[in-house]
């Protein structure tokens, strides 16, 4: 995608006197400006490239259980379990860029040298044969340095082609280069899973600009935009760059995405953060902070991609987007597209619905031929007891004229 940073001669803007007045904005670099030049750029984008979005999303996800760990090596007896997904060694340069590596650490457990966890985790996977899962077993030490006690690599093309989900002991190992002085045994039992994305719809989204969103006039920050769901949070995956922000306004132009859970459609939501980054002057540290956040409800989404299933975004979600802070107090806003990608659960919605006005006319057609079927029976019997009627009244009639023939 090229630059939106570029002046583009001929291009008709029009920017407020406001913009043009912030200290170091040029008309060019004016919001007004950059978002005129932003949209045509996402017009090419979705004209040329429909399937853009694609090249950025997660292939799969693995799901993976830590049921226990048996036998281990004596140490302080409070064992814990690092999980790490890395990608393989050789794997190529521009691959590697966009790799992340993804830790999640399990409880501490406490006086045992078999502890059960049974903790769930997941990981998301850009390709199943480019990554493995790294578990390191550790035994917590207050004092010094935790003790090592094994690690287990699992390569992710294993996972995916295995035949069935079900626990395996992983006996733990040594690295080649080990020269600790506590023995390495026991095994660690895991259930692995992996499911490819295809399988489950998700949100997308082009982020563009934030404005405003500040809290001083003159402030010089660094801010970032995180795309989550109440179905998963996940910032390592779902975050933009971090770029520097003059006077409250910053701009990316990155795409994002995030699974949602349809099923849950009417309680589940889309949340976008902006994140303001900090480094401590003392101890360098750095860290992040939600400041302004705009919560999205799922249903909305789906609905406008329902009502134009052609268009990658659909028109009505392409806007600003008022972001408050955490205490609902507004702190400016964000420009940004969204669209859906997934089964249409309104189109799902709407076949039930006509499913059930078809079984509803059917049942009614039914009860109309049920109430013809009764109508014609009695209309049946009428006519019999009409001709029973008319026979006994000729039998009588005609016993009359025997009797008077015979006086």
């Amino acid at each position: 995608m090229t630059s939106f940073m570029r002046s583009k001669k001929g291009m008709s803007t029009r920017t407020s006197t406001d913009e043009l007045s912030i200290p170091g904005i040029t008309e060019a670099e004016s919001p007004t400006a950059l978002r005129n030049e932003i949209q045509e750029e996402l017009t090419a984008v979705s004209l040329s490239s429909p399937t853009a979005l694609h090249t950025k999303r997660f292939s799969g996800r693995l799901y993976v259980t830590l049921h226990r760990a048996v036998n281990l090596a004596a140490g302080d007896r409070d064992p814990y379990v690092k999980l790490e997904l890395r990608p393989v060694p050789g794997l190529a340069k521009e691959a590697k860029k966009t790799f992340r590596v993804v830790e999640r650490v399990s409880k501490v457990k406490h006086n045992t040298l078999d502890p059960v966890w049974e903790e769930k985790f997941m990981y998301p996977i850009k390709t199943a044969g480019g990554c493995y899962l790294h578990c390191e077993v550790y035994d917590k030490d207050r004092a010094v340095s935790d003790d090592f006690l094994g690690v287990v690599e699992i390569p992710l093309e294993a996972v995916k082609n295995a035949s069935e989900v079900a626990l395996a002991p992983y006996h733990l190992k040594a690295p080649a280069n080990y020269k600790g002085s506590i023995p390495i045994s026991g095994f660690i039992e895991l259930t692995l899973r992996y499911e490819p994305f295809v399988e489950v719809p998700y949100v997308k989204a082009m982020i563009m600009d934030v404005s405003s969103c500040r809290h001083k006039p003159q402030e010089v920050t660094k801010l970032s935009v995180r795309l989550g769901s109440s179905f998963t949070y996940n910032t390592n995956v779902n975050s933009t760059s971090v770029q520097c922000a003059r006077h409250g306004y910053a701009n990316w132009n990155e795409w994002l995405s995030v699974d949602v859970d349809v099923p849950n459609l009417e309680r589940e939501v889309v949340a976008v953060d902006v994140l303001k980054h900090h480094t401590s002057a003392l101890t360098r540290k750095k860290t992040s902070t939600v400041i302004a956040q705009v919560i999205l409800p799922l249903s909305t989404i789906t609905m406008a991609q329902h009502t134009h299933p052609a268009e990658e975004f659909p028109p009505s979600l392409t806007q600003y987007y008022p972001l408050t802070t955490l205490k609902g107090d507004p702190i400016g806003q964000i420009y940004l597209s969204l669209g859906y990608m997934g089964p249409d659960p309104h189109e799902a919605e709407e076949r039930k619905m006509r499913a059930s006005e078809a079984k509803r006319m059917e049942d009614k057609a039914a009860a109309t031929r049920s109430r013809a079927l009764v109508l014609d029976e009695v209309a049946a019997q009428s006519e019999q007891e009409a001709a029973r009627e008319a026979a006994a009244a000729e039998a009588a009639r005609r016993k009359q004229s025997m009797e008077v023939a015979a006086a």
